[in-house]
């Protein structure tokens, strides 16, 4: 009798591993459709991320590019500037010498007394 309810217990329990395994299996083939559409909708979003960074990132490359040339032109202009008032004050000082002495010393009693 033991052999008995030992044969009819591995029965019970290879059937229900069969059935476990056709649940599986069924599962499976249902989700495989809902993987390849996740999958699918994952590509498309990641594609289009990618153009989105690309399109920005060229934005971003455009702009850096016009700052930088706008930058290099005001350096350039204020270089040029500098370099005019220079001139302008090196011929005032030449033309008019003890004038230019006078400037110089009033401004420098101001800045010392603005600096106390």
């Amino acid at each position: 009798m033991a052999t008995n309810t030992k044969s009819t217990n591995t029965k019970a329990t290879n059937t229900k591993a069969a059935n476990v395994k056709k649940t599986i299996s069924e599962e499976l083939e249902t989700a495989h459709p809902a993987t390849d559409k996740t999958a699918s909708k994952l590509h498309e979003t990641i594609d289009n991320t990618a153009e989105t960074v690309g399109s920005v990132e060229e934005k971003v490359r455009e702009s850096i590019t016009e700052t930088s040339e706008k930058i290099a032109d005001t350096t350039e202009k204020a270089k040029d500037q500098n370099q005019e008032i220079l001139e302008s004050v090196s011929q005032y000082v030449n033309k008019k010498p003890v004038a230019s002495m006078g400037i110089a010393f009033a401004a420098g009693l101001v800045i010392s007394r603005l600096l106390k």
